[in-house]
């Protein structure tokens, strides 16, 4: 199956699929300040690069199972879905996913590359994604830049979540692990929040340390 097929070409989808979107997340907002606007109040952290691997797929269907949900909404932020995406490739990258499908389709679909452009493709070409299921239980937001995927999710689901996905760690220990070369060379992205080392981790630790 072409994985472009996947992604919604219809206006009137793409404003459907956004709304849910736009009820779990403050999508003018950028970490390390609040994302998400549901009020999820559990947070744990996976590298960014897992999204590019067998196991995220793995871990969405996990965590679906966890909220009795069949479906999930799998899209690129930054890029824009529809001032680059559409505009230059003629679809959304924005997409309603059956959990059901296989872990080679959905990497396919991460691999896509329109006109065969690969730099283009959101294994490459992706600096903000996220997922969540239909029921809104959970979400993720994946930041290429901080080197990491948040998972916001509710009460009642903190120890099987740990239990099932033991590479997901509290925000203190993600700090310390996935994001630690950050924190030492500091890279310019970074100075545009006029933040010391310590406040960027302390704003962290505010926004996403409860667990």
């Amino acid at each position: 199956m072409c994985s472009e097929i996947f992604f919604t070409k219809k206006e009137y989808e793409y404003k459907e699929l956004m709304e849910k979107i736009n009820q779990c997340f403050l999508l003018n907002e950028e970490l390390p300040n609040k994302v998400f606007k549901k009020p999820y109040n559990k947070f744990l952290c996976e590298e960014f690069d897992l999204i590019r691997d067998d196991r995220f797929w793995e871990n969405v269907k996990t965590l679906s199972n966890l909220s009795n949900d069949n479906n999930v909404i799998f899209s690129v932020l930054n890029p824009s879905p529809k001032s680059y995406y559409y505009h230059y490739f003629g679809y959304y990258s924005i997409a309603k996913l059956s959990v059901d499908i296989k872990n080679e389709e959905f990497s396919n679909l991460i691999e896509y590359a329109p006109e065969n452009n690969e730099a283009d493709s959101i294994f490459f070409n992706s600096n903000i994604i996220i997922c969540i299921p239909l029921s809104k239980k959970w979400a993720i937001y994946a930041d290429r830049d901080f080197e990491i995927c948040i998972l916001a999710f509710d009460d009642g689901y903190e120890e099987e979540v740990k239990s099932l996905l033991p590479r997901w760690l509290p925000m203190e220990e993600t700090i310390d692990t996935y994001m630690y070369s950050l924190f030492m060379v500091m890279p310019e992205f970074l100075e545009h929040f006029n933040m010391s080392k310590e406040q960027i981790r302390n704003k962290f630790m505010e926004n996403y340390g409860n667990l």
